[in-house]
Formats: structure tokens, sequence, C-alpha cells
């Protein structure tokens, strides 16, 4: 492997889409797969052994959000009479199809254990990390990527890039907020306090947190210590999304 520069582009908060697994139905491997989803023990077969390192049992947890893909998919239909409804793949969507009730792919039957980056998709808004034991519908196993393009470019490219142009003229500066702010009306006073914050848009009421605080003042230091808290949380989910 080699280094090279590039640029990597995507949209504002992304979200995960759904997309086939890298292991295919016709395949000897995916029988290793779906036995992963209900294997309790260590595997002794290599393949499996493998298998189970690279995507090791997880945590049963709310699945994520995601964006409904539009792609196509190896789908798996259970047709069990009066089995839990989990959803189906359109028909246009599955390139090919298999049935769970062939005793080579009777393990999706009965999941007990869900692993790392393997999902279960049955055409609604919902991915599953194992399907309930007699499950009925068409599903795919899916991975979930991110949705970003990568542009390779010369050293030099990037440079120009990056680097204003000598014959293009320049924008002129927008005039900024007093204390860098991005509204005008918002401001710091003279002892650093932000004033101006649209009431619609307050988290608390100066007056009520005032009273508060002279008859109740140590409970206004807790709600004060949870709100720093709280948006100091929120600031790292979305740098860190």
């Amino acid at each position: 492997m080699h280094s090279t520069d590039c640029i990597v582009c995507s949209q504002p908060r992304p979200m995960p889409t759904p997309v086939r697994s890298r292991f295919r139905p016709i395949s000897p491997i995916f029988k290793c797969i779906l036995e992963l989803f209900v294997l309790q023990t260590q595997p002794v077969h290599h393949t499996r052994l493998e298998f189970q390192w690279d995507y090791p049992p997880a945590t049963l947890s709310t699945p994520p959000p995601f964006m409904v893909p539009d792609g196509t998919f190896d789908c798996i239909v259970s047709e069990i009479t009066g089995g839990i409804k989990v959803g189906d793949i359109a028909g246009v969507n599955c390139t090919t199809v298999q049935f769970a009730n062939v005793t080579r792919y009777s393990s999706v039957l009965n999941q007990t254990i869900s692993r790392a980056d393997l999902w279960w998709w049955c055409g609604t808004k919902v991915i599953y990390p194992t399907l309930p034991a007699n499950w009925t519908g068409t599903c795919a196993l899916v991975q979930l990527i991110m949705p970003f393009y990568v542009f390779p470019v010369k050293e030099t490219t990037f440079q120009d890039l990056i680097s204003p142009h000598p014959h293009v003229a320049r924008r002129a500066k927008r005039s900024t907020s007093p204390a860098g702010s991005f509204d005008s009306h918002v401001y710091l006073d003279a002892i650093g306090v932000p004033r101006g914050v649209p009431d619609e848009f307050k988290a608390r009421n100066q007056i009520a947190s005032g009273i508060e605080c002279f008859f109740f003042w140590w409970v206004t230091i807790n709600k004060n210590v949870d709100w720093i808290n709280y948006i100091y949380y929120n600031q790292q989910r979305f740098i860190n999304f």
C-alpha cells in the first residue's frame, strides 16, 4: 500500500446505508457466516474461526438509523405459516432468492447471537442484528457503509485548490458580529456574558432562574452543572457523528 493525496467529500451529518454483504449465498462460505449467528462455542473449522475473529459477537442494541437503500441484494425467503412477520424486500431488488427451509440455510431460522458489522434488512425502515425464531418474510444479509466520495489528486493540484488564485478577484470579507457571533443581535457584554439570545431559543428563563437562585441557590448550582454537561455531551456527539 502507498499513500496519496486525496479529497474526501460527504454530505452534512451522513447516515449509513445498507449494502449487500460480500458473502454470496452461492458460496460455501455463506453457510459458515449463517452458522455464526447460532454458534455458542468457539468454532473448530479454520474458516469459521477466521470469520469469528472478523465478526465477533456483539451486544444486542438498538439498531442505528439508516437511509433506506435502493440497490440489489441476495434475498432469503421464509414462508413459515403463523411466523413472525419481519418485512419483505421487493422482488425487483433481489438478484438471487434462496429459501430458508433448505437445509443449507436452515440456521437462518434460529438466530441467537448478533455479529459486529452484520445486519439483516427486510425491506422496512428497521434493520435487525438477528432475526427472530420462525420469522417469515424476505430478508438479506447486509453491512452498513457511510456514503462519501474520495477524489485522488496530485500534490500540485491540491495546493492549487487550497491556495488563492492570483487572477481571481478575492471576495470581500463579510462583516462579523461583535465578539465573533454569527448573529448581530447576540453579543458579549462587559463581563463576558452572552446577551441578545431570542426568547424562543433560551434554555432557561432569567427571571425564574433569578427567583430560584435567591431562594434555592443549591438547586440552581446543580441545574447549571447539568446544563453544562448536557451541552458538552451534545457538542461531542455532533463532533464525533
